[in-house]
């Protein structure tokens, strides 16, 4: 099975599939071209420049990240009992080992997931607003 027909790993693995949290990459390449060319000072409206400044943070910015210190502390609760029990088969260690430590990672994991989305709720209205102002107002 190839890796774009699968969204979590390629073989599968159950600590890949709980621990991953893909994050949202944005091509933000228009908004760096305009405000690293200076074309974002010749927007009439100071309101809109500011804006679309907020706008590039969140795209460029952590705030659509994946949450790596919960990721990396699942794969880390795996390799802890993949020890003990000396096998790298991750779904007898999730079967035999899972504890209320991995249940707070996936919960944790959980949550941050639902505040992404919700994040990128309200940033749907913030952009809508955005293009209606430019619409009706133009840009330059």
């Amino acid at each position: 099975m190839f890796h774009s027909e699968n969204l979590y790993d390629v073989n599968e693995r159950i600590e890949y599939i709980l621990s991953n949290s893909y994050g949202l990459t944005p091509k933000n390449m228009y908004l760096n071209s305009l405000i690293n060319s200076g074309l974002i000072l010749k927007i009439k409206s100071s309101a809109v420049r500011n804006q679309i400044e907020s706008v590039n943070l969140l795209v460029s910015g952590d705030y659509l990240q994946s949450n790596e210190v919960i990721e990396n502390n699942i794969k880390d609760w795996f390799i802890k009992y993949s020890k003990k029990e000396e096998s790298l088969n991750n779904d007898l260690i999730f079967n035999k080992y899972k504890d209320f430590e991995l249940y707070q990672f996936l919960t944790l994991r959980r949550r941050n997931e639902v505040y992404k989305l919700s994040g990128v709720n309200r940033n749907f209205k913030f952009l809508e607003e955005i293009i209606n102002e430019i619409k009706s107002n133009g840009l330059f």
